[in-house]
């Protein structure tokens, strides 16, 4: 049996909580960028003339504050952002179904890493989203 100091155990336990740590910041800023890829999209059908309800605007804002407060569980996060993707993806078909490839595309890039400013119109969201940044989850 190899025995461990407590200075080393405190180490190991400090590098397992810098990893998690760093890992929940990964899957929340991921989260952020979906966040964006809704809001801007959102704007998007309101820009087109489609009607976003007020009740899904509303979950669009609480969604960010679940992202930014580091109130809520990954897995509350993530069920919000669904059912937001949900109703924008319905809109879509009903009314733009050209779009959801891309929108879906968008969706893949973000939770993937592998997203930018670039590929989104925020500014087109704020009209219906007047606190349309994306969602802050700082990192040391």
């Amino acid at each position: 049996m190899i025995k461990m100091s407590n200075n080393a155990i405190i180490s190991k336990n400090e590098e397992i909580q810098g990893k998690n740590r760093a890992e929940l910041e990964e899957m929340l800023s991921r989260f952020g960028w979906k966040w964006a890829v809704l809001a801007s999209t959102a704007g998007g059908i309101h820009q087109r003339g489609a009607m976003i309800s007020k009740e899904h605007l509303n979950q669009i804002r609480m969604s960010k504050t679940q992202i930014e407060s580091g109130c809520y569980s990954v897995c509350d996060i993530a069920v919000t952002l669904r059912e937001i993707e949900k109703e924008l993806f319905s809109t879509l078909i009903n009314h733009y179904p050209k779009e959801t490839d891309t929108f879906l595309e968008l969706i893949g890039k973000a939770i993937g890493g592998k997203i930018s400013e670039k590929d989104l119109n925020l500014p087109g969201a704020k009209p219906i989203l007047q606190d349309c940044a994306i969602p802050c989850v700082c990192r040391e």
